[in-house]
Protein backbone atom coordinates (compact mmCIF):
# COMPACT_ATOMS: atom_id res chain seq x y z
CA UNK A 1 0.00 0.00 0.00
CA UNK A 2 2.72 2.43 0.48
CA UNK A 3 4.15 2.13 -2.69
CA UNK A 4 1.08 2.72 -4.45
CA UNK A 5 0.49 6.26 -2.65
CA UNK A 6 4.52 7.29 -3.77
CA UNK A 7 3.70 6.65 -7.61
CA UNK A 8 0.87 9.56 -7.25
CA UNK A 9 2.58 11.75 -5.85
CA UNK A 10 5.52 11.73 -8.73
CA UNK A 11 2.90 12.45 -10.95
CA UNK A 12 0.50 15.19 -9.50
CA UNK A 13 4.41 16.96 -9.03
CA UNK A 14 4.93 16.73 -12.83
CA UNK A 15 1.93 18.10 -13.78
CA UNK A 16 2.04 21.08 -11.61
CA UNK A 17 5.48 21.83 -13.23
CA UNK A 18 4.45 21.47 -16.56
CA UNK A 19 1.72 24.40 -15.92
CA UNK A 20 3.86 26.41 -14.17
CA UNK A 21 6.56 26.92 -17.34
CA UNK A 22 3.42 27.11 -19.90
CA UNK A 23 2.29 30.34 -18.08
CA UNK A 24 5.75 31.99 -17.80
CA UNK A 25 6.06 31.74 -21.87
CA UNK A 26 3.25 33.32 -22.63
CA UNK A 27 3.57 36.46 -19.98
CA UNK A 28 6.60 36.99 -22.02
CA UNK A 29 5.44 36.90 -25.38
CA UNK A 30 2.80 39.72 -24.75
CA UNK A 31 5.80 42.04 -23.27
CA UNK A 32 7.42 41.97 -26.12
CA UNK A 33 4.47 42.49 -28.22
CA UNK A 34 3.86 45.78 -26.46
CA UNK A 35 7.34 47.34 -26.74
CA UNK A 36 7.27 46.56 -30.53
CA UNK A 37 3.98 48.68 -30.82
CA UNK A 38 5.28 51.58 -28.80
CA UNK A 39 8.34 52.03 -30.98
CA UNK A 40 6.08 52.22 -34.20
CA UNK A 41 3.85 54.84 -32.80
CA UNK A 42 6.52 57.05 -31.89
CA UNK A 43 7.66 57.26 -35.63
CA UNK A 44 4.48 58.40 -37.40
CA UNK A 45 3.98 61.40 -39.29
CA UNK A 46 2.18 64.24 -36.65
CA UNK A 47 0.94 67.90 -38.54
CA UNK A 48 -0.66 70.66 -36.13
CA UNK A 49 -2.35 74.10 -38.23
CA UNK A 50 -1.16 76.51 -35.67
CA UNK A 51 -2.44 79.88 -37.35
CA UNK A 52 -5.63 80.33 -37.65
CA UNK A 53 -5.90 79.77 -33.94
CA UNK A 54 -8.84 77.98 -33.73
CA UNK A 55 -12.07 77.53 -36.03
CA UNK A 56 -13.78 80.43 -34.63
CA UNK A 57 -10.94 83.25 -36.44
CA UNK A 58 -12.65 85.94 -38.13
CA UNK A 59 -10.85 88.37 -40.48
CA UNK A 60 -11.85 91.74 -42.01
CA UNK A 61 -9.09 90.79 -45.17
CA UNK A 62 -8.92 87.98 -47.77
CA UNK A 63 -5.44 87.72 -47.18
CA UNK A 64 -4.86 85.19 -44.29
CA UNK A 65 -2.19 83.58 -42.91
CA UNK A 66 -1.40 79.99 -42.44
CA UNK A 67 1.18 78.74 -40.44
CA UNK A 68 1.53 75.10 -39.32
CA UNK A 69 4.38 72.65 -37.02
CA UNK A 70 5.22 69.34 -37.81
CA UNK A 71 6.94 66.49 -35.97
CA UNK A 72 8.52 62.35 -36.87
CA UNK A 73 8.59 64.20 -40.64
CA UNK A 74 11.92 63.30 -42.94
CA UNK A 75 13.25 65.58 -45.39
CA UNK A 76 12.15 64.01 -48.34
CA UNK A 77 8.72 64.86 -47.40
CA UNK A 78 6.09 66.43 -49.81
CA UNK A 79 4.02 68.72 -47.80
CA UNK A 80 1.25 69.90 -50.17
CA UNK A 81 -2.26 72.11 -49.21
CA UNK A 82 -5.39 72.95 -50.54
CA UNK A 83 -7.89 75.51 -50.11
CA UNK A 84 -11.60 74.95 -50.02
CA UNK A 85 -11.37 71.88 -51.27
CA UNK A 86 -9.69 73.33 -54.48
CA UNK A 87 -6.24 72.69 -56.18
CA UNK A 88 -3.52 71.03 -54.27
CA UNK A 89 -0.80 73.28 -53.76
CA UNK A 90 3.03 72.06 -53.20
CA UNK A 91 4.46 74.11 -50.19
CA UNK A 92 8.40 74.87 -50.01
CA UNK A 93 10.03 74.22 -46.44
CA UNK A 94 9.04 77.37 -44.83
CA UNK A 95 6.13 76.95 -42.48
CA UNK A 96 4.03 79.57 -43.11
CA UNK A 97 1.99 80.89 -46.47
CA UNK A 98 -0.56 83.16 -47.33
CA UNK A 99 -3.98 82.41 -48.75
CA UNK A 100 -6.90 84.29 -50.63
CA UNK A 101 -9.72 83.55 -48.53
CA UNK A 102 -12.74 84.03 -49.76
CA UNK A 103 -16.43 86.26 -48.75
CA UNK A 104 -19.46 86.07 -51.04
CA UNK A 105 -20.99 88.70 -49.35
CA UNK A 106 -24.04 86.36 -48.75
CA UNK A 107 -23.69 85.57 -44.90
CA UNK A 108 -23.56 87.46 -42.02
CA UNK A 109 -20.13 87.66 -39.94
CA UNK A 110 -18.42 86.40 -42.71
CA UNK A 111 -18.04 83.48 -45.32
CA UNK A 112 -16.54 80.27 -44.21
CA UNK A 113 -13.52 78.54 -45.39
CA UNK A 114 -11.31 75.83 -44.83
CA UNK A 115 -7.93 75.05 -44.89
CA UNK A 116 -6.06 71.64 -45.57
CA UNK A 117 -2.70 70.60 -45.16
CA UNK A 118 -1.43 66.61 -46.52
CA UNK A 119 2.19 65.43 -45.61
CA UNK A 120 3.21 62.93 -47.47
CA UNK A 121 6.46 60.65 -46.06
CA UNK A 122 8.08 57.61 -47.18
CA UNK A 123 9.73 56.81 -44.02
CA UNK A 124 6.96 57.77 -41.51
CA UNK A 125 3.95 57.78 -43.04
CA UNK A 126 0.85 60.35 -44.42
CA UNK A 127 -0.45 62.85 -42.08
CA UNK A 128 -3.09 65.82 -42.24
CA UNK A 129 -4.78 68.76 -40.53
CA UNK A 130 -7.70 71.29 -41.31
CA UNK A 131 -8.90 74.42 -40.19
CA UNK A 132 -11.95 76.51 -40.58
CA UNK A 133 -11.34 80.30 -40.53
CA UNK A 134 -14.15 82.84 -42.14
CA UNK A 135 -13.41 86.05 -43.87
CA UNK A 136 -16.02 89.20 -43.70
CA UNK A 137 -15.02 92.13 -46.52
CA UNK A 138 -18.80 92.58 -46.76
CA UNK A 139 -20.41 95.70 -45.25
CA UNK A 140 -23.59 95.33 -43.60
CA UNK A 141 -27.02 96.48 -45.30
CA UNK A 142 -27.88 99.52 -45.57
CA UNK A 143 -30.29 101.50 -42.71
CA UNK A 144 -33.62 102.50 -44.05
CA UNK A 145 -36.80 104.73 -43.96
CA UNK A 146 -35.07 107.38 -42.63
CA UNK A 147 -36.83 110.69 -41.41
CA UNK A 148 -36.72 113.61 -40.03
CA UNK A 149 -38.59 116.10 -37.69
CA UNK A 150 -37.27 120.08 -37.69
CA UNK A 151 -37.18 122.64 -35.35
CA UNK A 152 -36.23 126.31 -35.41
CA UNK A 153 -32.21 125.38 -35.19
CA UNK A 154 -32.97 121.61 -34.81
CA UNK A 155 -33.49 118.68 -36.78
CA UNK A 156 -33.88 115.24 -35.51
CA UNK A 157 -33.22 111.70 -37.89
CA UNK A 158 -34.52 108.52 -37.52
CA UNK A 159 -33.92 105.47 -39.13
CA UNK A 160 -34.02 101.80 -39.36
CA UNK A 161 -30.82 99.96 -39.16
CA UNK A 162 -29.94 96.71 -40.91
CA UNK A 163 -30.64 93.51 -39.57
CA UNK A 164 -27.49 92.00 -39.96
CA UNK A 165 -26.13 90.00 -37.29
CA UNK A 166 -23.17 91.62 -36.91
CA UNK A 167 -24.39 94.89 -37.70
CA UNK A 168 -22.07 97.03 -35.09
CA UNK A 169 -23.22 100.82 -35.26
CA UNK A 170 -23.17 103.71 -37.76
CA UNK A 171 -21.37 106.69 -38.58
CA UNK A 172 -23.36 109.34 -39.02
CA UNK A 173 -21.97 113.10 -41.03
CA UNK A 174 -23.88 116.44 -41.56
CA UNK A 175 -23.30 119.04 -43.81
CA UNK A 176 -24.55 122.10 -45.58
CA UNK A 177 -23.29 124.37 -48.32
CA UNK A 178 -20.66 125.76 -46.73
CA UNK A 179 -19.14 122.67 -45.11
CA UNK A 180 -19.06 120.20 -42.36
CA UNK A 181 -20.97 120.62 -39.43
CA UNK A 182 -20.83 117.18 -37.63
CA UNK A 183 -17.97 115.20 -38.56
CA UNK A 184 -17.78 111.35 -38.68
CA UNK A 185 -20.14 110.54 -35.30
CA UNK A 186 -19.98 106.70 -34.57
CA UNK A 187 -23.17 105.54 -33.07
CA UNK A 188 -24.13 102.37 -31.20
CA UNK A 189 -25.78 100.00 -32.93
CA UNK A 190 -29.08 100.10 -30.81
CA UNK A 191 -29.18 103.85 -31.32
CA UNK A 192 -31.29 104.58 -34.88
CA UNK A 193 -31.31 108.74 -34.25
CA UNK A 194 -29.88 111.94 -34.42
CA UNK A 195 -30.40 115.21 -33.12
CA UNK A 196 -28.05 118.21 -34.57
CA UNK A 197 -28.47 121.46 -32.47
CA UNK A 198 -27.26 125.23 -32.95
CA UNK A 199 -28.31 125.36 -36.79
CA UNK A 200 -29.53 128.25 -38.70
CA UNK A 201 -32.60 128.32 -39.93
CA UNK A 202 -34.00 128.43 -44.02
CA UNK A 203 -30.73 126.36 -44.43
CA UNK A 204 -30.29 122.97 -46.02
CA UNK A 205 -28.19 120.52 -44.22
CA UNK A 206 -27.40 116.81 -45.63
CA UNK A 207 -26.85 113.90 -43.28
CA UNK A 208 -24.58 111.37 -44.60
CA UNK A 209 -25.29 107.55 -42.21
CA UNK A 210 -22.80 104.15 -42.82
CA UNK A 211 -23.33 101.32 -41.23
CA UNK A 212 -20.72 99.35 -39.86
CA UNK A 213 -20.51 95.86 -38.71
CA UNK A 214 -17.94 93.97 -36.10
CA UNK A 215 -15.30 92.44 -38.67
CA UNK A 216 -11.46 92.63 -37.46
CA UNK A 217 -9.48 95.26 -39.20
Amino acid sequence: MNTKILILLIVFGLLASAMTVNAGNIGNAVTNVATTLQEIIASIATIVITNPPNDDARYGTTNVNIAYETTNVSGSATKTYSLNGGSSVTLSGSSSFDVTGVDDGLTDNGTLNNITIYVNDSLNGTAQATRFFRVDITAPRNITNIANETGTNYINWTWVNPSNKDFNNTIINVTNATGTVVPDTKLPKDINYFNATGLKPNTEYTISVKTEDNAPP
